[in-house]
């Protein structure tokens, strides 16, 4: 399932904001395992044909229609009316992205919409977790075959594999921190050191007289 992506500004009446726009296939829902709130999702057809049809995520649906029903409205994307068709289940963060504040459209309406042919991300769906070495293999394999010594240019991934970068930078980001802070400590002891010494320092010519006259002050060495 390709993805096209791209930033867009929405309006509807008074409410404007941009978005993420994301232009798909019908399969979207099923492969990324999205769930509905409210209407339905894009066919086929409606890509073939560049329907000028959206699907929104719960947060853009409450930016753009508050307390409305989204579903049957219209937004205009670039100065274009586009007909909103389904609003999705509230999907929540990953990898510190938002599921929720997107605008999905077939993928030949968000192509004309962002101004990008590019297709960034392809996903896909192994049918269970056993399958899903042999899948990325095969996966793998497609991609050096149709795109033979250009293996820099794109990645294959799972899940687990993104999960376990995201585990390896939080921990990097922990031990930096950690660092920072043992350093702050250091650099601020010595500074409390140096005004000390240089404290007494300063009161030692002081001292020596006040000892050679013999003066008795019982607050003399209370600093």
């Amino acid at each position: 399932m390709p993805v096209v992506t791209g930033r867009v500004y929405a309006k509807n009446g008074e409410a404007s904001t941009q978005f993420s726009m994301v232009g798909t296939t019908s399969s979207y829902l099923t492969v990324r395992d999205l769930k509905l709130s409210q209407g339905r999702f894009l066919t086929d057809m409606e890509t073939e044909l560049l329907s000028k049809v959206v699907f929104l995520g719960s947060d853009t649906a409450d930016a753009l229609f508050e307390n409305q029903k989204a579903v049957d409205q219209s937004v205009l994307i670039g100065g274009v009316s586009y007909r909103v068709i389904g609003v999705l289940k509230s999907a929540g963060t990953s990898m510190g992205s938002s599921g929720d504040d997107v605008i999905i459209a077939p993928i030949t309406a968000a192509e004309r919409a962002t101004g990008s042919t590019t297709i960034g991300t392809v996903y896909l769906k192994a049918e269970n977790e056993n399958i899903l070495d042999r899948a990325m293999y095969r996966v793998q394999g497609t991609m050096t075959t149709s795109f033979p010594g250009q293996s820099d240019n794109y990645s294959v991934s799972n899940q687990e594999n993104l999960m376990d970068t995201m585990s390896s930078v939080s921990d990097t980001f922990t031990l930096m921190l950690g660092g920072i802070a043992s350093i702050s400590l250091l650099v601020g002891g010595i500074g409390i050191m140096n005004i000390m010494l240089v404290s007494v320092s300063e009161r030692t010519k002081e001292i020596g007289i006040r000892k050679a006259i013999q003066i008795e002050n019982p607050f003399f060495f209370s600093f």
